[in-house]
């Protein structure tokens, strides 16, 4: 069986709407082969993904993996411990990768007992070393903070891009007229992540943009230098 969760582990699971969370000192891919060779069938759900970007339903895929006898995992690799609380929207266990070979896994006790023996041995045998708890703690003293000014800045870039002229589609889910906007409002939380994806006109492709800075005018003002830089390149910004 697994050891007890340390405090900060509780909280983290607390944080993620699980009951209990455990730091595997593994990669996060032994740990989703575990799940995966769990019996029965699971459903993997993550909030945010796809090219262009959205938010998914996870509490509708979760409802209806439930239905169909699967158990549900989440994958928080964008949203980390902070943007979506995976168990309240009925995920049976999350996964965060927290840094390299050093996993979270937040789980229903009786999930993760019963039905994942292979990741309960992972959990026991994989302990987490002082150096993996201080980044847990981390994580949990700065992370939240963190998640909210990438958002933010996020936020005022989806912004600028939406009003660019050389700028012919954006997909951010916290734009109001996002096609996932009422989506991500119910799903999402404290801000709706540092990631937003557009398109220039007459162009196919679709361009993201990870808002990992807390400056939101020196982004804008590098967005603003790429998109004239593409236009010259492209003959259509006079010289």
């Amino acid at each position: 069986m697994p050891c007890a969760c340390s405090l900060d582990e509780l909280r983290a699971a607390r944080q993620l709407g699980a009951s209990k969370a455990w730091l595997v000192a593994t990669s996060e891919s032994r740990v989703m082969d575990a799940v995966m060779g769990a019996p029965g069938e699971v459903r993997i759900v993550t909030a945010l993904s796809g090219s262009p970007l959205s938010c998914l339903d996870v509490r509708g895929m979760a409802r209806e993996a439930h239905v169909g006898g699967m158990a549900v995992v989440a994958n928080a690799g964008v949203t980390g411990l902070f943007g979506c609380a995976y168990g309240q929207l009925g995920a049976d266990l999350t996964t965060v990768k927290l840094k390299e070979g050093l996993t979270l896994v937040a789980a229903a006790d009786v999930w993760l007992s019963e039905r994942m023996s292979s990741l309960a041995h992972l959990v026991s045998t994989c302990g987490p070393s002082i150096e993996d708890a201080e980044a847990l703690h981390a994580q949990l003293e700065s992370g939240a903070r963190g998640w909210r000014r990438q958002s933010d800045v996020a936020q005022v870039a989806a912004s600028y891009l939406r009003c660019h002229p050389s700028v012919g589609e954006v997909r951010y889910p916290g734009l109001k007229g996002d096609p996932s906007f009422s989506v991500a409002a119910r799903t999402l939380q404290s801000g709706f992540g540092p990631l937003v994806d557009y398109r220039r006109k007459d162009a196919d492709g679709w361009c993201r943009v990870a808002c990992d800075t807390d400056d939101a005018k020196a982004l804008v003002m590098e967005l603003e230098l790429r998109l004239m830089a593409l236009a010259v390149g492209d003959g259509s910004h006079a010289s």
